[in-house]
């Protein structure tokens, strides 16, 4: 009887609860809780449930009523529209590729205070669990928003790390600083303070120093670098004096005008380097704020006329003249306006000349790479300002570099107009790129020096200008000995040959040595058209050193020529690894252990030809073994044809 009872509960029950959840009574996420109080009900009289739920007439008036469903629904365990809205807002404010949007955060703290108030501060990280409180405290350090953090201090649930401080201070606002500075330490504050005055929020440092907050030595030389010169004005007050060397050339370089201001009032030593610096950065308010509030930088240099520098006395008094008229502003942009001045275009292109360096060790070949953003430039500022006028325009310590540009990038009339002498690089210079036009010019300006332009020439020999070489020859300039080698060991052929046909450059002495540097440089051309000439020094020495550096195609063209033969050649080229030279000495018939070889390459690490001379090891011994064979068939043939 009890267990017919007890099903009988159980089906009354999940037939209510069908029933409740397709009215929408019942929250769908909870059944279990339910399912446990209707069996209690149906314990009770599960008749009288019966009666009581069965559809009747006025069953769908009475619960259509909003009050009775309002009611109903209070005691649900769903989501209210006041979390439901909160929710939105937050995915609002974290979602994918979102800034910081202020009014939303603004419309989020508003509705919050609400939700608080009627849920109480136990839900609050079942609404904002503890990564989402981070963020949002993250947002209202960056958007200066303290209500934020009084809420969540109210909640009973803010946290401030490390990391929020150094927010606090990156970002600087007082009214966060104002917060926060009651419920942190002294040292936390000096963590504030490092970003503020690193960042310049002058407002920020004030409070945290009232505070008791230190700025370190790194903030400040940061803030000077920076010209924060609110902050470091404040801090030098304070007692700070940790100033950075580079200071002044720092701020004249970057235009810091307040720095400079701040630098001048409290008298810093070394502030007179930053005019120059201010005027070829072009910060022209630095250079007029300087010679303003210094007259003297008008004269620091002393005049050699007698009549000025006669005494001390008459020096002071003509300082003093010179110091009371033309430290007037009016007056330095009169004198400024008769003056050609120095433009941006001409400034950027002082920039690109000076960081040239003319004194390293490989300048020769560097230059080309060096000189090309003078070139994008040069050509375009000389039509619009002139090319004569170089002079007015540039210092004469950047005509060297000029020049240099003028014979790299064939522009002859920069240098036709440079009024500078021409040194032994610069010719040597002129030789190596061999411009047609420049080499015609050096040609009609040392007409009566061509002994200068020998330099030129073996400068054209050494880079394979041909074209160079003939104009030279045919201006009457003597090819220097030793041209020929030179020749023949940099590969220019076409120059090898111009040189041999006119028998100039030393052609007849050397064969030997020629030989040798051309084959150790690896010129196969040049050896060919040598030795078609009938060149001395085609000996087992060049093989020598063909097979030493790897340069097959010359070993075998000297195998060709039916060089001589050295006995061990291919151990020469097994430690450079030249595999392909080892397979074709021993192709053909250079003699050598192979077994010496063998473990001279495996000594040498070389695994490649260890590995190629073992298979031709073990192949030649398979032949011979076939070979031998074939001989015995052959005479065991031989004897049984004899027989019959």
């Amino acid at each position: 009887m009890a267990t017919t009872e007890s099903a009988a509960t159980r089906a009354a029950t999940q037939r209510y609860l069908t029933l409740f959840m397709a009215r929408d009574w019942v929250h769908p996420s909870q059944p279990p809780a339910y399912i446990g109080a209707f069996a209690a009900m149906a314990a009770v009289d599960v008749a009288s449930f019966d009666h009581l739920l069965a559809p009747r007439a006025a069953t769908s008036a009475v619960l259509t009523s909003r009050d009775l469903f309002a009611l109903l629904a209070a005691y649900q365990v769903g989501v209210p529209g006041a979390t439901l809205y909160l929710g939105r807002l937050f995915k609002e404010l974290t979602s994918s590729g979102a800034t910081l949007h202020a009014r939303t955060l603004t419309a989020f703290l508003d509705a919050l205070p609400v939700w608080f108030e009627r849920h109480g501060g136990d839900r609050i990280d079942k609404l904002l669990p503890g990564y989402r409180r981070r963020r949002l405290v993250h947002y209202g350090l960056i958007l200066g928003n303290v209500d934020i953090l009084s809420c969540f201090e109210t909640c009973h649930v803010l946290q401030i790390t490390e990391q929020d401080l150094l927010l606090a201070g990156e970002h600087g606002h007082l009214s966060i600083i104002r917060f926060l500075l009651p419920r942190i330490s002294v040292v936390h504050a000096s963590m504030i303070m490092h970003q503020a005055v690193a960042n310049g929020h002058l407002d920020a440092v004030t409070a945290l120093h009232q505070a008791g907050g230190k700025a370190s030595e790194a903030a400040y030389a940061e803030a000077c670098a920076s010209g924060h010169d609110p902050v470091v004005r404040f801090l030098h007050d304070a007692g700070y004096r940790y100033f950075p060397a580079s200071l002044v050339a720092d701020a004249a370089a970057h235009g810091h005008l307040g720095m400079i201001q701040f630098l001048h009032d409290i008298q810093y030593p070394d502030l007179d380097a930053a005019v120059s610096i201010a005027a070829d950065c072009g910060h022209m308010e630095i250079v007029e704020f300087l010679f303003e509030r210094r007259p003297y930088l008008w004269y620091a240099k002393r005049s050699k006329a007698p009549a000025v520098s006669s005494t001390d006395e008459h020096k002071m008094a003509l300082n003093l003249l010179v110091a009371r008229v033309l430290g007037t502003r009016d007056l330095f942009r009169l004198v400024v306006s008769f003056q050609r001045g120095c433009d941006k275009d001409t400034l950027a292109l002082r920039q690109l000349l000076r960081a040239i360096d003319l004194t390293a060790d490989d300048v020769l070949e560097t230059l080309p790479l060096a000189l090309a953003p003078v070139h994008a430039m040069f050509p375009a500022w000389a039509a619009a300002r002139g090319v004569e006028h170089i002079d007015m325009y540039l210092p004469s310590k950047l005509f060297r570099h000029l020049v240099c540009y003028a014979l790299v990038c064939d522009n002859v009339s920069a240098l036709r107009e440079l009024p500078i002498e021409l040194s032994y690089h610069d010719l040597e210079l002129a030789g190596l790129h061999g411009h047609p036009r420049i080499v015609a010019f050096l040609i009609e300006t040392y007409v009566h020096a061509p002994h200068l332009l020998r330099i030129t020439l073996k400068g054209a020999v050494r880079s394979g200008h041909v074209e160079a070489l003939k104009q030279l020859h045919a201006a009457g300039v003597d090819v220097p000995d030793g041209c020929f080698q030179i020749a023949c060991e940099r590969g220019h052929l076409e120059v090898v040959e111009y040189l041999y046909e006119h028998h100039l450059g030393g052609v007849d002495g050397g064969g030997k040595h020629i030989v040798s540097q051309t084959t150790i440089n690896g010129h196969l051309p040049v050896l060919r058209y040598l030795h078609a000439r009938r060149f001395e020094g085609f000996d087992k020495f060049a093989l020598r050193y063909a097979v030493e550096l790897g340069h097959l195609g010359i070993v075998q063209f000297l195998h060709e020529i039916h060089t001589e033969k050295m006995y061990g050649l291919v151990y020469d080229a097994v430690p450079g690894g030249h595999l392909d030279v080892v397979r074709f000495l021993h192709q053909n018939g250079y003699n050598h252990d192979v077994k010496g070889v063998l473990w001279y390459a495996l000594t040498k690490g070389q695994q490649d030809i260890a590995r190629y001379l073992q298979e031709e090891t073990a192949l030649k011994k398979r032949w011979s073994r076939f070979q031998k064979q074939v001989s015995i068939k052959f005479h065991d043939l031989k004897k049984a044809i004899t027989r019959r």
